[in-house]
């Protein structure tokens, strides 16, 4: 997910992604936790130690660049 969102602007400038990003979302918010702990990967498989929070940062990064690019409201409501 560190990729994802370190290269979402980039990946945004060059290519007509908003449709992948937004499924991506969409899959880290179905893999939330009943806490609101974003895992490490997505889809989650089950590991040892408790999810990076620097990895969970993909989330808002994503859904922020994505309205950066498009300006439209609905990729916040994700």
């Amino acid at each position: 997910m560190g990729d994802a969102a370190l290269t979402v602007n980039e990946a945004l400038y060059n290519f007509d992604l908003i449709k992948l990003y937004l499924n991506f979302l969409n899959s880290i918010v179905d893999s939330q936790g009943a806490d609101g702990a974003v895992p490490d990967t997505v889809p989650f498989s089950d590991g040892d130690y408790p999810s990076d929070p620097n990895w969970g940062t993909a989330l808002p990064t994503i859904a922020w660049q994505l309205y950066r690019h498009y300006m439209d409201d609905q990729v916040l409501c994700v």
